[in-house]
């Protein structure tokens, strides 16, 4: 069964707040220098099983702690390759003081690609293989912890597409609350546990998107791999609003064809849905008008 808790990484936390998807597209250039060189490699023990992931560490600044973000690649990707699409975004994040952490999922013969996670209804072996991703992810923050003088308080969730379906399905299961959920292009099944009160969410999903439909059809891409329907985005918008207790939303639209509903919600958590005509299922997004991994940022940093 899954973990709930890890007794170091809960040692860690209670010494810290005493002590102190698709197929390979072209990576976009950074547009600053990247913090790729800085680099750490880490892997950490799962029930005998070795798992890894990558580290980047934050620009130096004078906080006592280090807030997080933990990125899920998509479904037959890698914490490599993700790293490399997502030069941009982790390099704004680095600059202002957040560690950034690229989570690799497992495959058969432990090969750099085609990696997935186990989101109960997806996907592929990880899935098969019935894989403890939450007690991954908590090892995982012990091993950051012994790198970084992490903020428990400020550790963030992102995914894309089959990563973002983990991130939903453990967002309980860890042994820290995690701040916010960044949901890009990814799929909520119908028995979704209650998300953490106070956690923050950004959820994203482009129209057009025909790998995991913006309707919930099971007419598209991923039907495959998964075992059990998708929701309608909307009805994840309904359900979140409701589980996190939210107001009525407040819509802008930033760029033709692009939608944000942004609601306070209890416990000092927001919710912020975007939707987009255009941007398919790839990472990063290309909409016309519209940067989401700037509005990504800007979601981190007012969650304080």
């Amino acid at each position: 069964g899954r973990s709930m808790r890890t007794i170091s990484l809960i040692a860690a936390i209670f010494c810290l707040t005493a002590c102190a998807n698709a197929a390979p597209e072209p990576t976009r250039q950074p547009s600053s220098p990247s913090p790729a060189s800085d680099a750490i490699e880490i892997n950490v023990d799962v029930d005998g099983t070795q798992r890894s992931l990558i580290l980047l560490p934050p620009k130096p600044t004078r906080a006592l702690h280090e807030p997080l973000v933990m990125i899920f690649h998509g479904g037959g990707g890698s914490a490599k390759h993700m790293q490399g699409r997502s030069a941009d975004l982790a390099n704004d994040l680095v600059q202002r003081g957040y560690a950034v952490a690229f989570m690799n999922g497992s495959t058969r013969l432990n090969r750099d690609k085609l990696r997935t996670w186990n989101a109960d209804y997806c996907c592929a072996y990880a899935l098969k293989q019935d894989i403890d991703e939450p007690a991954y992810v908590n090892a995982a923050l012990d091993a950051i912890a012994g790198h970084i003088r992490l903020d428990v308080d400020r550790v963030f969730l992102m995914g894309h597409s089959n990563g973002a379906m983990l991130s939903y399905r453990i967002a309980d299961e860890l042994a820290i609350r995690p701040r916010g959920l960044i949901i890009i292009s990814g799929g909520m099944f119908d028995d979704q546990p209650d998300i953490p009160s106070g956690t923050s969410v950004l959820a994203f999903h482009a129209v057009d998107d025909e790998t995991l439909s913006f309707a919930g059809s099971s007419d598209d891409k991923s039907d495959r791999f998964r075992t059990a329907p998708h929701k309608p985005f909307d009805a994840v918008e309904t359900f979140l609003a409701n589980d996190l207790s939210c107001d009525p939303a407040r819509i802008t639209r930033p760029a033709n064809g692009t939608t944000i509903r942004n609601r306070a919600c209890a416990a000092g958590a927001h919710l912020e849905i975007i939707r987009s005509d255009t941007g398919g299922h790839r990472w990063p997004q290309e909409i016309t008008g519209f940067d989401l991994q700037s509005e990504i940022v800007d979601f981190v940093e007012r969650q304080k």
